[in-house]
């Protein structure tokens, strides 16, 4: 379904919509009821709307695409989508769930230090044009 909203079917008189939403270590929870909305249909819009509520005052973009705001642990940069190959930086982001766009910046041409940083800016950039914010600025919240 939507991102960060399940549904629940115990028996007839439990049925309705969750809304999970993770906010830093905490995780906002609230339930939907589809006896109190009148029905599935109403009882989804209203934890939808919910949902969205909650991520526009968080900050959080309203997008049905996992954004990773924890660094996986074998990470060595310290930022989320740039890595250090061999010979150079990569910047990578995934556009589509199954489409990755990379970018090499090499140390022979850019240098240790200039590398990393233009990975880094060409990551921030690709976060801002899909999300319309960095996973760093999500992450400070």
């Amino acid at each position: 379904m939507a991102k960060y909203v399940f549904r629940q079917e115990i028996e007839k008189q439990n049925r309705g919509w969750f809304t999970v939403i993770p906010l830093g270590e905490d995780h906002h929870r609230k339930y939907f009821s589809d006896e109190k909305y009148g029905n599935k249909a109403d009882s989804l819009f209203a934890a939808l709307e919910h949902r969205n509520n909650v991520l526009k005052k968080h900050g959080i973009p309203i997008t049905d695409r996992r954004l990773y705001i924890k660094l996986r642990v074998n990470n060595t940069t310290g930022l989320a989508g740039v890595s250090k190959l061999e010979k150079s930086y990569q910047g990578s982001f995934f556009v589509e769930e199954n489409q990755e766009v990379k970018k090499k910046f090499g140390l022979k041409k850019y240098g240790e230090e200039g590398a990393f940083e233009m990975a880094k800016a060409w990551r921030q950039r690709m976060e801002r044009a899909v999300y319309g914010v960095t996973v760093a600025e999500l992450a400070k919240k």
